[in-house]
């Protein structure tokens, strides 16, 4: 079975980025537990200070790894959402999911929630 997330916009039913078997970032972004939308739903909310405290341990695993900031992509390529993360090291999607956090970062400021829908 996979992890299936989709980041969307708040009352919106598009989807602003989709991740296949991302367990590591998902486990960032539900650490400590996040805020839920619906107590009948496992849909939770996204918030500014989440996408912070995310965006600092990857910052501190990327300067760990000795990794340049000319490696954050200014986008994602389309078929991130399905590459193999289990299958790919940390250190190689260090920088995606740094370019994921400036892409949520801008949308919050923009919207000022969004949320978050997955499913095992």
């Amino acid at each position: 079975m996979g992890l299936d997330v989709s980041i969307g916009i708040l009352g919106k039913k598009t989807s602003i980025l989709y991740l296949r078997n991302h367990r590591r970032f998902f486990s960032l972004l539900c650490m400590p537990q996040p805020p839920e939308l619906d107590p009948d739903s496992s849909d939770f909310l996204i918030t500014p200070a989440m996408i912070a405290r995310v965006e600092a341990r990857l910052q501190a695993d990327f300067e760990e790894a000795g990794l340049q900031a000319d490696t954050v992509p200014d986008s994602l390529p389309d078929s991130f959402g399905w590459l193999d993360a289990e299958g790919t090291p940390w250190t190689e999607l260090l920088p995606y999911y740094l370019c994921i956090t400036t892409l949520l970062n801008a949308k919050l400021a923009r919207h000022g929630v969004l949320v978050c829908g997955w499913s095992v």
